[in-house]
């Protein structure tokens, strides 16, 4: 295979991976979309028990401080995530 060839070879390789990880990146922005943390905290303060200033309200202002927990929370689980983590103190 000659030189030239390599090269388009390489440069299609590297095409490819940048590619990639735009629609990575781009997935990954369109999971994190409507989970800031004001949005879960407003969604929170719907649920039973957790209504604005009660202590599961003010436990979860401190859990979702951070991106990591939000992602974590399931959509259909909230009020029991909420309750297993306080669990754990």
């Amino acid at each position: 295979m000659g030189g030239a060839a390599k090269l388009s070879l390489q440069i299609e390789r590297l095409v490819e991976v940048v590619e990639s990880r735009r629609t990575e990146t781009s997935m990954a922005n369109t999971v994190s979309q409507g989970t800031s943390i004001v949005e879960v905290m407003k969604d929170v303060a719907t649920l039973p028990g957790t209504e604005c200033g009660s202590k599961l309200w003010w436990f979860a202002t401190k859990l979702f401080c951070t991106q990591e927990k939000i992602e974590m929370l399931d959509p259909d689980l909230k009020l029991q995530f909420l309750n297993h983590e306080l669990a754990k103190g």
